[in-house]
């Protein structure tokens, strides 16, 4: 039977009474009843049995309604928690997506002067020089470093020249080295070396630059930054703090990069004078690339 479980307490009464009723009559009936009146009473006892049972069935469809009804109201207020609270979820990200966007551009910023300010100090520290022009090819494409080094001494004069070579890859597998231009001075995050040597650099990925002859020395309060720190990409921060951690029995990595994150420690800083530039050893490491591409 359908029924509209918000005229339950209607339905209900409205068959209690007729039960009470019929009740009533057949109780009147018990004490003068003859067997046609039996028949009556059963009928009417059958009736009754009727009635009770569409009762419980009411009571039962308005019971199981009003638990739906509950339930559905806790799960709209639920719905709506969750809703109010996603948007509180949502609000908290934009404004955290803002200030991590900020946080990386004063960063990125702070990074930036520390580099200029750098090279402003080593434009000042050493004269201008010009060793060779800026037409030059220096550029030599190649994939692997060491197989040049094996090439070269094949090359005429090489063997006489003497020449200490330093090849700096690029990051993620080493720190950033910073000469704006081949043949000038600049700075790098990388032991000294008093002693005049040449300096090949993978400016971007198996490209390769020579950069001129250089000596470095320590480059007093011109530590790495934090904001430069911060700004390296996560593979060569690791790989920094691998390298460091190896130096020492037992070093972990983790603890390096806590400590230089914290500014406990700091990543020196030399400076790069240019105090040469060996224009046979790039013709050189021309040759012996071509030579390499030429075997492969």
């Amino acid at each position: 039977i359908p029924v509209d479980a918000s005229l339950g307490p209607e339905l209900v009464e409205f068959w209690s009474k007729k039960y009470r009723e019929t009740k009533k009559e057949l109780d009147n009936l018990k004490p003068h009843r003859t067997p046609p009146e039996q028949t009556v009473m059963m009928r009417k006892l059958s009736e009754r049995d009727e009635i009770l049972e569409i009762v419980r069935s009411i009571k039962k469809t308005v019971d199981d309604e009003a638990t739906l009804r509950h339930k559905l109201e806790v799960a709209i207020k639920e719905k709506d928690e969750l809703a109010s609270r996603l948007a509180r979820l949502e609000a908290e990200r934009s404004f955290l997506s803002r200030r991590t966007r900020l946080s990386i551009t004063q960063t990125s910023s702070l990074a930036k002067e520390a580099i200029e300010h750098r090279n402003s100090v080593v434009s000042q520290r050493f004269p201008p020089v010009n060793f060779v022009e800026r037409s030059a090819k220096t550029t030599v494409i190649f994939t692997d470093y060491t197989a040049i080094i094996k090439d070269l001494p094949s090359i005429p004069r090489f063997l006489k020249t003497g020449l200490r070579l330093q090849f700096m890859v690029c990051p993620p597998s080493s720190l950033p080295l910073y000469v704006p231009v081949f043949g000038q001075h600049g700075f790098w995050f990388y032991a000294p070396s008093y002693e005049p040597f040449q300096l090949i650099a993978e400016i971007h990925p198996n490209e390769w630059s020579y950069l001129g002859q250089y000596v470095s020395a320590p480059f007093p309060n011109a530590e790495m930054k934090l904001s430069e720190w911060m700004s390296l990409d996560e593979e060569t921060k690791t790989n920094h703090c691998s390298r460091v951690a190896s130096l020492s029995p037992g070093g972990d990595p983790v603890v390096v990069r806590q400590r230089y994150e914290t500014g406990e420690w700091k990543i020196p800083c030399c400076s790069l004078q240019c105090v040469g530039y060996n224009k046979w050893l790039g013709e050189a490491m021309q040759r012996a690339a071509s030579n390499l591409r030429s075997r492969q």
